[in-house]
């Protein structure tokens, strides 16, 4: 994974200023994200996300948009008497085709890829208050790649936007991890997030 990064980097700062044209932004806002557990009475995680994006125009009113991200996902969620708060963070790296829709409206969408930075998977007993808690990320899979979409409004100094993206891989490996007697991973669960965020220009 770091030299994914690396190599990211690397190629963002070497491609950027090959366009003449690239806004680049800061973004940032309010992650409330699910996991795909149909058996179990759950909330949605409250969390955040910060990062940069270029937006690069390619045609007409579109654009093509690269963001890199750190987002928390997860979830809260019971079963057999236990809460359980699961926290995956995760670098994400959209890459965006943007339609104006309107002169400040725009909608986007494209692929998602994820990448797991850190995992804090807490379970506790509500009879006996007992808790237990899992960290290693090799229980996880450690890509998750999704679909993002949403609609973003122009107020001239900065952006707001609405979003929303589904995670299409099981959040966990084959192997799933128990602690004290309890499996602590849902196979088959899947990362869903809506974000809220505010997007800055930096260079416009």
């Amino acid at each position: 994974m770091k030299y994914f990064i690396h190599t990211l980097a690397l190629f963002l700062i070497v491609s950027v200023p090959a366009f003449s044209q690239v806004n680049l932004g800061a973004k940032g806002g309010l992650n409330l994200s699910n996991l795909s557990l149909n058996d179990f009475s759950q909330n949605m995680r409250p969390g955040f996300h910060a990062g940069l994006y270029f937006n690069i125009p390619v045609y007409g009113s579109g654009s093509i948009q690269p963001e890199v991200m750190y987002s928390m996902k997860g979830a809260r969620f019971t079963s057999e008497g236990k809460n359980i708060n699961a926290r995956l963070d995760y670098l994400d790296i959209p890459l965006l085709v943007i339609f104006d829709v309107s002169p400040r409206l725009d909608f986007h969408f494209g692929p998602q890829f994820s990448y797991l930075a850190h995992v804090n998977y807490r379970c506790e007993d509500r009879e006996t208050s007992e808790t237990w808690e899992l960290n290693d990320q090799s229980n996880f899979s450690s890509v998750d790649i999704g679909l993002a979409l949403g609609f973003e409004y122009n107020f001239n100094t900065f952006n707001l936007g609405l979003r929303y993206s589904s995670g299409f891989n099981s959040i966990e490996n084959d192997d799933m991890a128990v602690i004290n007697g309890n499996e602590m991973i849902r196979t088959g669960a899947n990362n869903s997030v809506l974000q809220l965020y505010l997007a800055v220009p930096i260079n416009e």
